[in-house]
């Protein structure tokens, strides 16, 4: 059974990684953990409504190739009778990688983006977890299993790639600045968290084929792996990932921005 980690999931798709959910995906090496950074605060009134369209590019010793597509919305809705966010996530991959669609759904709290339920899906598999308080109940059927668990989820949680440009689209990023949540990972097996942080490492003019952006490029680092993120300094859109997946070496994995209201 293929794992299911919950941040990375683009990546999954498109390069057939032994995982379908979550962030162990790499851009060069060593967050700096000697630096005390505080949980993320999230303001909920401060996000907006969007849809953003992504090229996923992948770059290797024979050259650069386009393998997928991975959309983001970010909406209202309403849930246990409550004003809510709901954060989805849509992955397809073509030739000469698997191809396949993946997808993945998580509400949030309108104020805090507390995640409230998460669901996944990819071919026979599917993922199911509710959050209450500071614990997390989850399920997963595949063609020839099912478990359950249950896990201490203290917030802030990151539960999918879509998620964490919603958290970061509210940031107060700036020169110096850094945060700590914790990803969850699940898998047939069972569910865990694991430590991310999150850092400002430099501004920068990023061109890509949609325009010129003057950008913060924020790292993300969990488990010894890294991606690097550029959010436009305008609108707070993420408008370029990267990362060096550890299965890959010498191989980068972009996802690039090109098109969204």
């Amino acid at each position: 059974m293929k794992q299911f980690l919950l941040v990375t999931a683009i990546i999954c798709a498109v390069l057939q990684a032994p995982v379908l959910r979550a962030q162990d995906g790499a851009v060069p090496r060593a967050a700096d953990s000697s630096v005390a950074a505080q949980p993320l605060r999230p303001d909920g009134s401060r996000l907006q409504p969007r849809a953003m369209l992504y090229d996923v590019l992948v770059t290797g010793d024979s050259g650069t190739q386009h393998v997928g597509w991975y959309t983001v919305w970010i909406y209202d809705v309403t849930f246990a009778g409550r004003p809510a966010w709901e954060v989805s996530d849509r992955r397809e991959s073509h030739a000469p990688f698997a191809v396949r669609v993946t997808r993945d759904s998580v509400i949030l709290g309108r104020d805090d983006l507390a995640p409230l339920r998460w669901e996944a899906s990819a071919a026979a598999s599917r993922f199911v977890t509710a959050f209450s308080g500071d614990s997390a109940y989850g399920g997963a059927t595949g063609p020839a299993a099912r478990s359950t668990f249950t896990i201490a989820a203290p917030a802030p949680i990151v539960t999918s790639e879509g998620s964490l440009d919603a958290l970061l689209q509210i940031a107060p990023l700036g020169a110096g600045w850094s945060a700590s949540a914790s990803m969850l990972v699940a898998d047939m097996a069972g569910a865990r968290l694991l430590p991310l942080h999150l850092a400002v490492v430099r501004e920068e003019a990023v061109a890509i084929p949609s325009g010129q952006f003057e950008a913060w490029v924020v790292r993300a680092a969990a488990n010894g792996s890294e991606r690097l993120i550029w959010i436009d300094k305008a609108t707070r859109v993420v408008v370029k990932t990267s990362e060096v997946p550890p299965h890959m070496p010498g191989t980068t994995v972009e996802r690039i921005l090109v098109g969204g209201r």
